[in-house]
């Protein structure tokens, strides 16, 4: 099983080894490969977790971000399987302890692709994205970073090949072949993947970001198409040795899985019936397909509207249908009565599409510009994918505000407001996370002058934006909207809809 690797070693008390925290860390095969200072930064920033036998560790579909190492216990993975009904899943296996999981959603942004379940009493290590991050890129961690490596090709790549359409109904074991001969890259925002006029030396799977198709450049540029999650583009190259006849350029990072034309049609050649299943499917794709003069008209007005904005990336945005509106301002004294801080999250402004308002208030990006920006893990997004702005991680740095780009995060003052200080002790403060006897370890409040004197720093700024209300069971705009003018939507869809 992926990621099932020897269990931590074990020693009297409770499973866990003896000695510092680090020690304990060392213990486990994942972490002999980093450094004492990413060891710290574990220390510092992980968080124990305690669950029973059949709790739910992670669902999938929901946006969590946490890698997740087994200390203790035993996990089982399921899959969802509408085949066989809608709340039907398909057991994928277990993991014991020492295993680690998560790290697909970690690195990639992307939704859980399975349900992990505790299948007796377990307990997990749970590191941040941002420190799990560090980790990552360090240089001197070097073997952490080639584990997680070869645990997230094996993992993404027979998860996603069996979802694209290409190789739907392909038998698992050919699957396997082309995951060999596939390669898993990280593209950035701006890069060009493919060049037009260049030789059609691959085809690629989309599994995180968005990308615009183009042909020209400069002025003359045209767009003729998005492509996002779970597309694939390039599949030209599988047909002919034509060069390429338009350019491919990430608009957001993106995480792409690389099939060499080359390999991936020899390993054709040895399975005929795959081979024609799967140009056959190819060639479709270029078959033309009829268009009423009204979709033709949405479909290049949603092209206009992102080629002017760049909405493909939101989730989801606040519409104002303006032609509703008697702008009696309910909406905006709705949001500051909602919020402790009295600070307005909406604001009239933003995209006007015909009699409708795309507002700056958070568009929860799918793969959010602010969150990637944040160096401190103060930007994270919840279960339902909601991303939120934790106050007591925030630095007030300010590098989430130029990031966004649909301005939706401002800079708050704190100065007059009091202060945030804070200041912890490493070991202390990885104690005071694990079960049974944190409390014993737990940090006491301080005063301001005792706390300056250690070194701690008062935050006078943090960054705020729309939290679409959190802790409460409606959002105030909505609720307060007398005109029901109000709405939150996947911009895409309405854009494809008009």
């Amino acid at each position: 099983m992926p990621g099932a690797k020897a269990p931590a070693k074990k020693a009297a008390g409770g499973g866990f080894a003896k000695g510092s925290p680090e020690q304990l860390l060392s213990e486990v095969p994942l972490f002999s490969g980093l450094s004492p200072a990413m060891i710290k930064t574990v220390v510092e920033e992980a968080e124990f977790q305690t669950f029973a036998p059949k709790a739910q560790i992670c669902r999938e579909g929901e946006y969590t971000a946490d890698l997740y190492v087994l200390l203790e216990g035993l996990v089982g993975i399921y899959k969802s399987d509408p085949d066989k009904g809608p709340d039907a899943t398909r057991y994928l296996g277990s993991l014991p302890s020492g295993s680690w999981f998560g790290e697909m959603s970690c690195m990639s942004h992307a939704p859980r692709s399975a349900t992990v379940v505790s299948e007796s009493e377990s307990v997990v290590l749970g590191i941040p994205r941002h420190a799990f991050m560090k980790c990552y890129s360090d240089k001197k961690s070097v073997k952490f970073k080639e584990t997680i490596d070869g645990e997230y090709v094996e993992r993404a790549m027979g998860n996603h090949l069996s979802t694209v359409s290409l190789f739907r109904g392909i038998k698992s074991s050919i699957l396997k072949q082309i995951g060999a001969v596939a390669e898993l890259v990280v593209v950035e925002k701006g890069d060009h993947i493919v060049e037009e006029g260049a030789p059609g030396d691959a085809f690629y799977l989309v599994r995180t970001g968005h990308a615009k198709v183009v042909k020209g450049s400069g002025v003359d540029e045209e767009i003729l198409a998005w492509v996002c999650e779970n597309s694939f583009f390039g599949e030209l190259a599988l047909l002919n040795d034509a060069p390429r006849s338009s350019t491919v350029s990430a608009v957001d990072r993106m995480d792409l899985v690389r099939i060499p034309k080359l390999p991936f049609l020899q390993l054709l050649g040895a399975n005929p019936d795959v081979k024609t299943t799967v140009l056959e499917r190819v060639k479709r794709l270029f078959e033309d397909e009829f268009l009423s003069e009204e979709e033709l008209e949405a479909r290049t007005r949603a092209r206009e509207i992102g080629t002017e904005h760049g909405v493909i990336k939101a989730g989801d945005a606040l519409i104002i249908d303006m032609s509703k509106c008697t702008h009696c301002n309910m909406c905006v004294e709705g949001c500051i009565e909602a919020h402790d801080d009295r600070i307005p999250r909406i604001g009239k402004r933003g995209i006007a599409f015909g009699e409708l308002l795309l507002t700056s208030s958070c568009y929860n990006c799918k793969v959010p510009d602010c969150m990637l920006a944040c160096k401190f893990g103060a930007i994270r997004r919840n279960r339902a994918g909601v991303v939120q702005i934790d106050p007591d991680a925030c630095t007030g740095c300010a590098l989430c505000e130029p990031a966004c780009p649909y301005g939706t995060i401002h800079m708050q003052s704190l100065v007059g407001d009091g202060t945030q200080t804070v200041t912890a002790n490493p070991v202390t403060s990885f104690l005071s996370k694990v079960p049974g006897i944190g409390k014993l370890f737990e940090a006491k409040p301080k005063e301001e002058d005792e706390a300056d004197a250690k070194g701690g720093k008062k935050k006078l700024r943090q960054a705020v934006k729309c939290d679409l209300c959190s802790g409460r069971a409606d959002m105030a705009c909505i609720y307060n909207c007398p005109c029901g003018a109000i709405e939150r939507i996947d911009p895409n869809v309405l854009l494809g809809s008009q």
